[in-house]
């Protein structure tokens, strides 16, 4: 699998299992996505990400952002049901 497809593919496969707010409050992304990310950070602090690596990253922080904001509903539900 494409590099750029695994991240996205992980958060489409564990959202269409249909998760309890509580693990999506715990979910986390594989080692291997959380890697990757930390090495194309890396070379995007060095200066030398490719234009794919590029828009790899870039998808990856769109990702975050939207499951984050996810999260924060999952947490309200949460609260809601206590």
């Amino acid at each position: 699998m494409r590099p750029r497809a695994r991240w996205r593919k992980e958060v489409i496969d564990f959202l269409a299992r249909g998760p309890e707010p509580r693990e999506i409050i715990a979910f986390h992304p594989s080692r291997d996505s959380v890697e990757r990310a930390s090495a194309l950070l890396e070379k995007n602090r060095e200066g030398t990400l490719t234009a794919d690596e590029r828009a790899e990253l870039d998808e990856i922080a769109s990702w975050n952002r939207i499951f984050g904001l996810i999260k924060i509903q999952a947490r309200l539900h949460s609260k809601a049901e206590s």
